[in-house]
């Protein structure tokens, strides 16, 4: 109902988890309608569509995703010019993914004398640096990563972490 929108003033962020041809629709619907909110997502605004028909109902959404391909950061440049040079293409999550996937093992093997030592050194890996974020283990087998967080501006994305 548009009241609720129009007395959530106490609201500093709204979440919309959508597909990407939703979201532009979606948002011009809820700004319509008086939301003035912070939009936050996940990884469906990293799209053209987003950015193009999304105009200024999108500007400032803040949003997480698993790799950004147009990432500044000197690793991922590397990364990608270096998967396109050999696939003809930019690469993908799943790419960016298994590449630090592979660098995380080579790097829990290197010195390893054995499954054991080598699966102990994987989960003491901190700070690994990966082309799809920051990756550390926290001792009982789970990684914590720090995805990249980008920001709509100018109808562009920019990376904020």
């Amino acid at each position: 109902k548009p009241e609720l929108l129009q007395k959530s003033g106490g609201c500093q962020a709204f979440y919309l988890p959508a597909h990407t041809g939703e979201i532009p629709s979606l948002a011009s619907q809820l700004r319509f309608y008086g939301l003035k909110s912070q939009f936050l997502g996940g990884h469906t605004w990293e799209n053209e569509t987003v950015l193009r028909d999304g105009g200024d109902t999108v500007e400032g959404a803040v949003f997480v995703t698993g790799f950004w391909v147009d990432s500044p950061k000197d690793n991922v440049k590397a990364f990608v010019n270096a998967f396109a040079a050999r696939y003809g293409r930019r690469p993908n999550l799943l790419a960016a993914q298994a590449y630090d996937a592979a660098l995380l093992l080579a790097q829990a093997l290197k010195g390893a004398e054995g499954r054991e030592e080598a699966r102990a050194k994987l989960s003491g890996i901190q700070g690994f640096d990966g082309v799809s974020g920051e990756t550390s283990f926290n001792g009982t087998g789970n990684a914590e990563k720090k995805v990249p967080v980008l920001r709509i501006e100018g109808k562009k994305l920019k990376q904020l972490q």
